[in-house]
Order: C-alpha cells, then sequence, then structure tokens
C-alpha cells in the first residue's frame, strides 16, 4: 500500500511515546538491511492500529509502497483496544507508559477498581456481577499475574515528576509503587523534598513504605482534628469552647505546616586508616600474585616430574621432598591471602550499614572483589587451611 493513504491513529502518543535516538535509528537500519518484517495492521479506513513506529521510520527512509494487514474495527473503544494491546506485546514499554495502558484497559473493559464481586443473601455466597470483566482476565490476556496487573494499575496514580522519575530509575518501580497510594498533595511534597536533597540517596521499598505510613497518618490527624473542630463549632458557643476551638485550630495548622521527612539515614565515613589499610593490601596482593605463579610453575614441575617419574619408573628423584616444598609454598601463599582478606574484612564490618551497604564508595567494593577473588582462586584452599 501506499504510505501517503495511511493515516497515524490521534491517541497513539498519549499512550506511548515515539522511539528517538539510538533506538529509532537502530529500527532504520533495520528497515534499509532486511525491509518491513512485520506488517502495518490498518483498520479498512486506513488508520494505522500497530506500526507507528514503523511507519514514521519508512516516511524518513523515503520508502513509498509498504506491507499492510487490514483488520476489522467495530469502533473507537475497540480501536484503542487493539492498539494497546498490540504495543503491550510488541514493544518494550516504559513503567509509566505500562502503567497507563493498563488503565486504559481497565476502563475500556469496565473493571471495577477493587473487587468487582457481590454477596448473595439468599444463597449466602460470594458471586462474581454478570457481564463484569475481571483483573484476572485481563492477566490472563496479557500474561501476566493479577498480582502484577493491580500493582501497575496503582502506578498510573504517580504524579508526572515521581512518574518520570521512576521511568529514569531515580526510583525503583517498588519505591514508586509505595507513593502511588497516596493523593497528590502528598506526592508533590515528596518530589520536593526528593529534588531539592543535596545528596541523592537511593530509596528503598522500606524506607518508602514508612514514607507512606507517615503521610498517611498525618492526614489522619488532620482529618480527627477537623471533625474535632466541626462537633465544637455544633455547640452553644461559650469561652471554654471558643477557647479549644482556637487551640485545635493552631494544632491542625501546625499539623499541616509539618514536613514529613523523606530520609534519616546516618552516612558513615569511610575510616582515618583506609588508605594506609588499602596501600598494605596492595603490597600483600602483589606478594599473593608472585607467590601463587611460582606455585604455579612449581606445580608444573610437579606435574611432569611424575610423568618423567611414571615413565621411566627410575626412583633418582626425591619426589616427596620436592613436594613438601611446592606445598609448603602454597601454603604460604595461602596464609598471606587469608591475612589480607582477613584485613579486609574486618574493613567490610565497619563500612556495613545495615541495608545502607550500598552506600560503599565503588573503590571499596572493588578493592573487596579483589581480595575475594584472590583468596578463592584456588580449589584446594580448605584442605590447605587444615594443614596450616
Amino acid at each position: 500500500m501506499k504510505i501517503s493513504e495511511l493515516t497515524s491513529y490521534q491517541k497513539n502518543t498519549a499512550y506511548f511515546n515515539d522511539l528517538t535516538g539510538a533506538e529509532f535509528d537502530d529500527l532504520k537500519k533495520s528497515i534499509v538491511t532486511h525491509g518491513i518484517i512485520q506488517p502495518i495492521v490498518i483498520s479498512r479506513d486506513n488508520v494505522i492500529i500497530s506500526g507507528h513506529q514503523r511507519f514514521r521510520a519508512c516516511i524518513e527512509l523515503g520508502i513509498q509502497d509498504i506491507p499492510v494487514h487490514v483488520i476489522d474495527v467495530e469502533d473507537v473503544n475497540d480501536h484503542e483496544l487493539k492498539l494497546i494491546e498490540s504495543n503491550i506485546r510488541a514493544r518494550q514499554l516504559s513503567a509509566s507508559e505500562m502503567a497507563k495502558a493498563i488503565k486504559r484497559l481497565y476502563e475500556i473493559k469496565g473493571i471495577k477498581e477493587g473487587n468487582p464481586k457481590g454477596f448473595n443473601a439468599i444463597h449466602g455466597k460470594e458471586y462474581i456481577a454478570p457481564n463484569c470483566f475481571t483483573v484476572k482476565q485481563l492477566g490472563r490476556e496479557l500474561n501476566m499475574s493479577e498480582t502484577t496487573v493491580k500493582r501497575i494499575r496503582t502506578l498510573s496514580d504517580l504524579i508526572p515528576e515521581l512518574s518520570k522519575m521512576m521511568d529514569n530509575k531515580d526510583i525503583s518501580q517498588q519505591v514508586a509503587y509505595q507513593f502511588a497510594q497516596l493523593d497528590a498533595e502528598s506526592q508533590q511534597a515528596i518530589y520536593q523534598q526528593i529534588s531539592q536533597a543535596q545528596e541523592k540517596v537511593k530509596l528503598t521499598e522500606q524506607e518508602a513504605k514508612k514514607i507512606k505510613e507517615n503521610f498517611k497518618s498525618q492526614k489522619e490527624t488532620i482529618t480527627n482534628l477537623n471533625k474535632q473542630i466541626e462537633d465544637l463549632r455544633g455547640k452553644i458557643p461559650s469561652e471554654d469552647v471558643l477557647q479549644e476551638i482556637q487551640d485545635l485550630s493552631a494544632e491542625l495548622e501546625a499539623e499541616r505546616n509539618k514536613p514529613v521527612k523523606i530520609v534519616e539515614r546516618e552516612v558513615i565515613k569511610a575510616p582515618e586508616d583506609y588508605e594506609s589499610t588499602k596501600h598494605e593490601a596492595e603490597i600483600l596482593r602483589e606478594k599473593n600474585k608472585q607467590l601463587l605463579e611460582e606455585n604455579q610453575s612449581q606445580q608444573s614441575n610437579i606435574e611432569q616430574m611424575n610423568k618423567d617419574l611414571e615413565s621411566s619408573k627410575s626412583k633418582d628423584f626425591d619426589i616427596l621432598e620436592y613436594e613438601k616444598k611446592a606445598m609448603g609454598a602454597l601454603i604460604d601463599a595461602h596464609k598471606s591471602l587469608k591475612q589480607a582478606f582477613m584485613v579486609f574484612k574486618e574493613k567490610k564490618n565497619r563500612f556495613k550499614f545495615g541495608y545502607n551497604y550500598f552506600e560503599y564508595t565503588d573503590e571499596i567494593k572493588s578493592d573487596i572483589a579483589k581480595i575475594r577473588e584472590d583468596f578463592f582462586i584456588r580449589n584446594n584452599y580448605r584442605e590447605m587451611e587444615q594443614i596450616g
């Protein structure tokens, strides 16, 4: 079909972002090399259902004729449904795109928020309302669990600022899920504190859960204070009542203005002797490396001597003595490595902050990884440790 006869679906960009940069360049290169592998899916009035990015790429490449597959579309909702379902299956969507898509599927399919079950008073049994599409059915269509569908749907309640942070991986989806359960005002307060923080700290899910609970607790306190004030205003005004209203109003104002702290995390700096200890470990590591090289050479010699002994059946070689010397060198290397490892193990304990373990500097983690690699490089260390 002539590309000029096709029309983009106007709501496509409401749910899905256009490919840009390297991703879009890769798509164009693929089309140049392999052509359009999957035909663009269109309705009978030539409106695109699936293939908007391939359509854009072909326009930029100057391709005039493209393969299409025509399907029947009942109405606007059906067109939108097919658009969303095809994109979910075919594209690598961002978290926010997936959330918007799932939310729209809820609306199109008439999925009720919460549990679409009722209660049959006569038979005393739960029943699912007739003609009611469920989250479980949607999950089955999308090859997702019911829990996953619900969590993704909740992410669509994020304010745009937090949604962007989630897509940029400044906050994880688990953290975003906790924040999405709060109202927009609370989410805005969270975003302001995170974006204005001097030190960017990745929140854990447990921290986000605690923040959510703190905000909900504050909202509950404000609601209770408002109720108390309204109850007092319904009473006959007296000096005591007016004073109590004034006190509660002041408490309410203070509660509204009280910020909920996002992160209270103690940041522990590396010990003062870290650099000197690191230098000592580097010397030990070099020594260990030399010893290991010598040991490898000695082991090769032993293997060769054993082969010679086996072939010649000669007893001129004092193999036992030589093996003892080689094993002695290996044991020395093992002890030296163990010393270096224990130094860094002690440092590790001093640097570890519970779940803040990820606040190691990259340098510290790299050093520990090197020591671990050296320490476990030999399969027979366990045997040597018993000998040593």
